[in-house]
């Protein structure tokens, strides 16, 4: 049994000073002892920090370690307890204040797929169960609470007087499921507080605190009051403006309450990776609280603030939605010391904010995440940005018309250049479409061969100035190709998409005698993407054929054209999915 406890001991040492090294910490002990009968180990003075941030420490003032191993018949793990005396946490990422603990409490048992922790500090117990199998891994955290006993814990590193203040004998409960599978990047996240009854009073006044709407614009007036902003009311911000800055900013926003769990993982995973808060998951709610409430410190302590205000808002106080982002339009930050949609519409277009096109409105919402490093690169014509903008622009204004939140005409509007404010000058950014779409012709031009001549020269004309881009995919077809095409939906599985057989009856795509296809495919083109099945597609296809019609007339051809149809049994939908152009006889 001894060489077994030697060995445990040894283990567990040379682990976690491997530990400690693979994530770049440095750590000092200034005496140790090691009772190898009761299996334990007694530290004094633990110093831990990282070679690249020495004031950034982790000090333990003692430490008891007592351990052993469990064997069964099929099962071994490790079991013990931790006692750590004098705990100061000093790290910036943490929070700007150190926390000090008194007595730390862990007990563990450690398996081969499964791990349990339990961790207790006072009247605050935490159970970690890891679990990991073939494939994946899943961390459950079990966290039963009362809001005093948590906020004693943290209320000297809150910065909210509210937080502060607040008085609750009422008991919670934070669940925190996570799972990460090896074919998946980004773990899955869920979350959620449990509570039977919630009551908050103001332990400094005796009385029930009341957050409300006018609470909310009395504090936004007394904290910006020397910003002079033009404050804007829900009801006269436009449609665009409101959808463009939810789908980019918080796409739960509506259905969420203050936190979008479902964003948490991918925030996990990206801070995990870098080792540093990258990434906050921060919704519309809690950007609000962020500036009315607290500071831009990027650290744990604050984040925890802001997620526990913003439930509070939306959960407790009923905070409505409108008001949110009412609010959240006036006090968000455009640029160094502007602040507010009004005056950053005036900043940088020099115009009303219900006079906005759509692209400035997106533009708009590319700068709220980085409006210090926007402005500076606008002031340098950077041509950086003009391709990071033109990517945000592309990308959004995709997502909103696939959401069906801006017409197709609109989308087809949207022009890429902005008038900026005179001192700001023009930005154009269709030089950086110009080549990709050059290849594009390239590439559908190489499509047309053996199509007839004539098809060949409407087509050439025609893409180049098409108003929705479109690409070719298929023009002449062998035999061998049409005949797969027409076993589709009989003898071989999906829908049936031709009734040519390639020898009985022969398609237009197929060589006809004078040794010419008559027929091309295309789809169009929509952020550099193949668009099929999307609802918006009839009519991109009808828009692309009036235009290529058009070029036709001009040039003295006749052709006509037809839809492959795929027809979908829900609600009796039809889908059309392409468009087939034929050259007249």
């Amino acid at each position: 049994m001894e060489c077994i406890n030697n060995w445990l001991i040894s283990k567990i040492i040379n682990r976690t000073i491997h530990y400690f090294k693979k994530y770049g910490l440095v750590c000092k002990i200034e005496d140790y002892s090691i009772n190898k009968h009761r299996v334990s180990l007694y530290f004094n003075e633990i110093t831990i920090f990282q070679k690249d941030r020495p004031n950034e420490i982790v000090n333990i003032g003692s430490a008891k370690c007592t351990i052993s191993l469990f064997r069964s018949l099929f099962n071994w793990a490790v079991v013990g307890e931790i006692s750590l005396k004098n705990l100061t946490c000093q790290m910036n990422i943490i929070s700007a204040i150190p926390l000090r603990f008194g007595t730390v409490a862990i007990a563990f048992r450690i398996g081969k797929k499964i791990k349990l922790v339990g961790i207790d500090y006072g009247k605050i117990s935490c159970l970690l169960q890891l679990t990991s199998k073939k494939g994946y891994k899943e961390l459950i955290i079990d966290l039963p609470f009362k809001w005093n006993d948590f906020r004693d814990l943290l209320s000297p590193n809150f910065s909210s007087d509210i937080l502060k203040n607040l008085w609750s004998e009422d008991k919670l409960q934070l669940q925190v499921y996570l799972k990460k599978t090896n074919n998946i990047k980004n773990p899955y996240v869920y979350a959620k507080i449990f509570y039977d009854n919630l009551s908050f009073n103001d332990i400094s006044k005796e009385i029930s605190i009341d957050i409300d709407k006018d609470y909310l614009i009395s504090l936004f007036d007394e904290k910006f009051k020397h910003r002079n902003i033009e404050y804007i009311v829900y009801e006269d911000i436009s449609e665009d403006l409101i959808n463009t800055i939810i789908c980019t900013e918080d796409p739960m926003f509506w259905v969420h309450k203050g936190v979008a769990t479902e964003f948490i993982g991918l925030a996990i995973a990206v801070n995990f990776k870098e080792q540093r808060i990258a990434r906050g998951a921060s919704t519309i709610t809690m950007q609000l609280i962020r500036n009315l409430f607290l500071s831009h410190d990027r650290n744990i302590i604050r984040k925890t603030e802001e997620v526990a205000l913003a439930l509070l808002l939306e959960n407790y106080y009923k905070i409505d939605k409108k008001t949110i982002i009412e609010l959240y339009f006036n006090i968000i930050e455009f640029a160094p010391e502007v602040y507010g949609l009004s005056n950053a519409c005036y900043f940088y277009f020099d115009k009303k904010h219900s006079d906005l096109t759509l692209e400035e409105v997106v533009t708009l919402s590319y700068i709220i995440p980085r409006p210090k490093h926007f402005y500076a690169a606008l002031m340098i014509n950077s041509q950086q940005l003009k391709i990071n903008l033109l990517n945000h622009i592309n990308h959004y204004t995709y997502v909103l018309l696939d959401k069906e939140l801006i017409s197709v005409n609109k989308y087809l509007g949207i022009k890429k250049k902005l008038y900026f404010k005179s001192h700001f000058g023009i930005l154009k950014m269709n030089e950086f479409e110009q080549v990709y779409y050059e290849e594009l012709i390239q590439k559908n031009l190489i499509i047309l061969d053996g199509l007839h001549p004539k098809l060949c020269k409407i087509i050439k004309i025609a893409i180049v100035n098409s108003p929705v881009p479109f690409i070719i995919t298929e023009g002449l077809r062998s035999t061998t190709s049409q005949k797969s095409l027409y076993a589709q939906g009989r003898s071989l599985p999906g829908t049936i998409v031709t009734n040519c057989d390639g020898v009985n009856t022969i398609s237009n795509h197929q060589m006809k005698e004078d040794g010419y296809g008559y027929a091309l495919d295309l789809y169009p083109l929509i952020n550099r993407r193949i668009r099929i099945h999307e609802s918006y597609v009839p009519e991109l296809l009808y828009i692309i054929a009036v235009h290529i019609k058009k070029k036709a007339t001009d040039l003295n051809i006749k052709i006509n054209w037809g839809f492959f149809i795929s027809v979908l049994f829900i609600n009796y939908f039809i889908c059309f999915n392409s468009m087939i152009l034929r050259i007249c006889n």
